[in-house]
């Protein structure tokens, strides 16, 4: 499945789905939720953005890897973040 795709499918169902973000920061781990209002494709990166001011950018480079993982989830991984986007959790 290509990123365009993804992004595509991801946009579809924007406010129904909620974004995690995993990553280390040196000694510290990382970790934020929040809902998902935007999932952008640009040209060099990956633009997602969450409703409480949460902006994630991912670069388009040979660490970048994604796949889609169930029927509305999605995994996104590079060097520094993991990001899980899937249903909202009630």
């Amino acid at each position: 499945m290509t990123l365009q795709r993804i992004i595509t499918e991801i946009s579809r169902n924007i406010g129904s789905l909620e974004v995690i973000q995993y990553g280390r920061d040196g000694k510290s781990t990382i970790k934020a939720k929040d809902l998902l209002c935007g999932a952008y494709a640009l040209d060099d990166s990956i633009e997602l953005r969450g409703i409480s001011s949460m902006e994630i950018s991912l670069e388009r480079d040979i660490f970048l890897s994604y796949m889609k993982i169930g029927p509305n989830s999605y995994r996104f991984d590079n060097r520094k973040f993991n990001i899980l986007i899937r249903p909202i959790e009630y």
